[in-house]
């Protein structure tokens, strides 16, 4: 699914395949391009097997980030029920920062805060920085549409 540059989704395509490989999106990409697909601003996804190798193949200056939703849910499914509303909380005030140093600092505060009792809860954060900061280069208003690939799984169900 897309978002053209006048807001509308669009349905791209609905591809199958046997699984998930840069080979497979290499050839959704393709199809993209031979349809008249000439750049593609932003790709959120949620951890799919090989899309970062492909998209950086095939639209280079794309801007690969991970879905904020896909990493919140991953990262509390560790956290105990009773504490999974504060620690959600905490992850939020990394991805609503201002910018990409102060969201980066509070996500090293948010793991010394629960280090304790979660000590690898953020480590995907740290380790997948590289496509969450992207999210910072944008307006709040491109932000409320890449944070999450719900659209996707809505459109999935």
């Amino acid at each position: 699914m897309g978002i053209s540059k006048e807001g509308i989704k669009e349905v791209l395509g609905i591809y199958i395949g046997e699984n998930e490989s840069s080979k497979f999106w290499m050839t959704v990409f393709n199809n993209f391009k031979n349809r008249g697909l000439k750049d593609i601003i932003v790709l959120s996804s949620d951890g799919l097997t090989g899309i970062k190798e492909a998209i950086q193949i095939a639209f280079p200056d794309t801007e690969h980030q991970t879905c904020i939703v896909y990493l919140t849910r991953n990262t509390l499914k560790y956290v105990s029920h009773k504490d999974k509303y504060a620690f959600a909380q905490d992850l939020k005030t990394i991805y609503t920062a201002s910018d990409e140093e102060i969201g980066k600092k509070i996500m090293y505060e948010v793991a010394e805060k629960w280090k304790v009792k979660y000590p690898t809860a953020m480590d995907r954060w740290e380790e997948n920085w590289g496509i969450i900061s992207p999210f910072y280069k944008f307006s709040q208003k491109i932000r409320k549409m890449v944070y999450t690939t719900n659209t996707i799984e809505s459109l999935n169900s």
